[in-house]
């Protein structure tokens, strides 16, 4: 019996490949969030983020290349 269902091919390749993205566009968001603020506590807080975004996007990254995907 050949299973049809595309959720249950979903591999930890693909679930790295989607986090990946994520992280990139949190990046992204959190960049710019910190380019508007006004408040220099908030800007600094964004900026936070967006550092611990990036550690997150470059730790999916690794791991990515590591279960043998390209990035």
């Amino acid at each position: 019996m050949v299973n049809d269902n595309p959720v249950e091919r979903i591999t930890d390749l693909d679930i790295l490949y989607n986090f990946e993205a994520s992280a990139k566009a949190a990046v992204t968001a959190y960049a710019g969030a910190a380019a508007m603020a006004y408040d220099p506590a908030l800007r600094s807080k964004y900026a936070d983020l967006m550092n611990l975004a990036l550690t997150m996007h470059g730790r999916a990254r690794s791991a990515i290349e590591k279960l043998g995907g390209t990035v």
